[in-house]
C-alpha cells in the first residue's frame, strides 16, 4: 500500500511538472476537438457505473460496511466528538462521522440501504474521476491516449470492486486528488487545487502523501502560498 501511494505521488509530481513546463493549449480547445473521445467517455461512464450498481444490488459489501454502520449508529446515538475516545479504531476525519450520521439517518435500520448509499457515493465519485483522467490524458498525451487511459480506468477490476463491492471511501478522496491535479495542470488554479486537496483530507488522511508532489512542482512560491491557503480552509472547518 505504501509503495503504491509513493508511486502515485510520483505520477502526480510528473503530471504537474510536465503541464507546468509548457503545454500552452487550453483544455477547452483540446477537448472540443475530441468529439469521439467524448462519446466514448459517456459510454464508458454509463457502462462502468452499471457494473458497479449491479454489484451493489447483489452484495452487502465487505466488513468495512459493518464498521461504517457501527460508526453511524454511534454518531446518531451519541456525541460525534466522543467517537474518537469511545471507538479507538475510528481513524477517520470528523467529516466522515457527520456523513455516516447522515447516511444512518436516511437509511434507518436498513443495513442494505445504508451499504448501497455508502457505495453509491464512490460510484458518483468515479464518474467525476473518469472525466478528469480523460481530460488530463487527452491534454498531456493526446486524444487517442486520453481515451485509452479513460478506458483502462473505467474498466479496471480494482475500481469496479472497490466502488461496487468493497464499501470504503478511497474513490471519494481520489476524485478530489484528481481534481487538484487538474486544477493545477490544466487551469493553473492553485487556490482551487488546494481547496480540493483539503476536501480530500477531510475524507481520509492518506492524501497527505501527495503534498510534497504539489509543493515541489508548483511553479512559484506565490503558487505554493495560494495552494496552502486553499488547503487550510477545508481543514480549518472540518477539523
Amino acid at each position: 500500500m505504501t509503495i503504491g501511494w509513493l508511486a502515485f505521488s510520483a505520477i502526480v509530481a510528473a503530471v504537474v511538472r510536465l503541464m507546468n513546463r509548457g503545454r500552452k493549449k487550453r483544455i477547452s480547445q483540446v477537448l472540443q476537438k475530441n468529439q469521439t473521445g467524448k462519446m466514448l467517455l459517456i459510454f464508458l461512464g454509463i457502462f462502468s457505473a452499471l457494473l458497479k450498481v449491479s454489484l451493489i444490488l447483489q452484495t452487502l459489501g465487505t466488513n468495512d460496511v459493518l464498521y461504517w454502520a457501527q460508526f453511524s449508529d454511534f454518531a446518531r446515538n451519541n456525541n460525534i466528538v466522543s467517537i474518537y475516545s469511545d471507538i479507538w479504531y475510528f481513524n477517520h476525519p470528523p467529516l466522515m462521522a457527520v456523513i455516516m450520521w447522515f447516511l444512518g439517518a436516511v437509511s434507518g435500520e436498513n443495513l442494505w440501504l445504508f451499504s448501497a448509499l455508502l457505495r453509491m457515493m464512490s460510484v458518483f465519485a468515479d464518474i467525476g474521476s473518469l472525466w478528469l483522467v480523460w481530460a488530463l490524458g487527452s491534454l498531456l498525451l493526446g486524444p487517442a491516449q486520453g481515451a485509452l487511459t479513460a478506458a483502462l480506468f473505467a474498466l479496471s477490476p480494482v475500481m469496479l470492486l472497490v466502488s461496487g463491492a468493497h464499501g470504503n471511501t478511497d474513490p471519494i478522496f481520489m476524485f478530489f486528488v484528481f481534481f487538484a491535479v487538474y486544477a493545477v495542470a490544466a487551469k493553473r488554479a492553485y487556490f482551487l487545487a488546494g481547496l480540493a486537496l483539503g476536501l480530500a483530507l477531510n475524507i481520509k488522511i492518506v492524501p497527505l502523501i501527495v503534498l510534497p508532489a504539489f509543493f515541489f512542482c508548483l511553479p512559484s512560491w506565490r503558487a505554493r502560498f495560494r495552494f496552502a491557503f486553499g488547503t487550510s480552509w477545508p481543514l480549518a472547518v472540518g477539523y
